[in-house]
């Protein structure tokens, strides 16, 4: 996964990350996260793929919220 770790703005956001499986034919899923947090789109797949998070605003309050990407090769 690059980045390996998104660093969100307390105003929320969209950002992207890139899921690279160890061989092209592997499937990935993404799980955890939190109500704050959402995965748009897919989450999993077969081979590289860019995935986009969007962030909620929640004023100047710090929060941290783990995605696990699990690959079967």
């Amino acid at each position: 996964v690059s980045p390996a770790s998104i660093r969100a703005a307390h105003t929320g956001g969209t950002y992207t990350f890139t899921v690279t499986p160890p061989a092209a034919d592997c499937t990935w899923t993404i799980a955890g996260g939190d109500s704050w947090m959402r995965i748009v789109g897919a989450t999993s797949g077969k081979g590289p793929a860019t995935v986009t998070l969007q962030v909620e605003a929640v004023g100047d309050a710090a929060r941290s919220a783990g995605l696990w990407v699990t690959a079967d090769g």
